[in-house]
């Protein structure tokens, strides 16, 4: 992974030039995208496929593969990181709307109300949720890993400068969990979810709610630990969490995001709150 990262000698000297090239790439990259959304034979579904099997059974091995990186050259010097296939988000789009459809067939009596949770399920909880949290990550992560952040946010300039469309990536690759957990699962194991008054019934909703948010979040850390200039930041520092902030985000996550739904999960047992059954009514009542 470490040859991945380019000499800043190939940057250009000048930020208003440097700015336009990196525009015009990130232009032409979703030209690019958008294109092969209309060509089904330039899409790599093998690839997505590949991925979708393994972000579900061993995320850590799929990160690690040559197959996620097809990093571009960008005329700055630089390496992007952002998919420039579709098939990816194509493929999980299609798995949030059959399976929306499934909720809304079994749940909702019409058919206009079929077509609002196909919306919700697909724009809302997927795409509005993800532009959120991956602008929320882009900005933390640049932080962390450029420590300088300008008026215009996280400097472009810097080698190590993640992209938002990676970021966004990150979620579509940890959200597949959430899809497997809580849109296909959840739908098959609903009339034993929702037995009232039943320990088991609340034991298995509330700990496939929990656990699917905490593996989201262990894979965004898996996601972004892949970088090359992020891991080899852990290598050969300090424990001082201020000059490694690999083992800082590392400890944002393992010490801190899971510990507290574990926390959590353990306070909805005990209140008897079934977290499963609740977002049913949510979604149908």
């Amino acid at each position: 992974m470490g040859s991945y990262i380019s000499s800043s000698s190939n940057f250009t000297p000048s930020f208003l030039s440097s700015d336009d090239s990196r525009l015009t790439n990130k232009l032409r990259n979703f030209k690019k995208m958008f294109k092969r959304l209309f060509k089904p034979t330039t899409l790599d579904l093998e690839t997505a496929i590949w991925e979708v099997v393994h972000l579900i059974i061993n995320p850590k091995k799929m990160y690690r593969s040559h197959y996620y990186y097809k990093q571009q050259t960008t005329t700055g010097g630089k390496f992007s990181y952002t998919r420039d296939d579709p098939s990816f988000l194509i493929l999980l789009t299609l798995f949030l709307s059959v399976t929306a459809l499934g909720w809304g067939l079994a749940y909702s009596p019409h058919i206009g109300d079929i077509i609002k949770l196909i919306f919700y399920m697909v724009f809302i909880d997927f795409y509005l949720t993800g532009i959120v949290i991956a602008t929320v990550s882009w900005a933390v992560t640049n932080k962390l890993f450029n420590n300088t952040v300008g008026l215009g946010g996280p400097s472009r300039h810097n080698i190590n400068y993640i992209e938002w469309g990676f970021c966004f990536d990150i979620h579509c690759n940890s959200f597949l969990i959430i899809w497997c957990l809580l849109y296909l699962v959840q739908f098959l194991l609903l009339p034993l979810i929702r037995i009232k008054g039943s320990f088991f019934s609340l034991l298995l909703g509330n700990s496939l709610y929990f656990g699917s948010i905490g593996y989201y979040f262990v894979v965004t850390f898996y996601g972004f630990n892949s970088l090359p200039f992020i891991s080899n930041s852990a290598v050969g520092m300090s424990g001082n969490l201020t000059s490694n902030p690999a083992k800082l985000l590392q400890m944002i996550v393992l010490g801190g995001v899971l510990p507290i739904l574990g926390i959590l999960w353990v306070i909805s047992i005990c209140v008897r709150f079934n977290v499963a059954d609740t977002m049913v009514e949510i979604y149908f009542n």
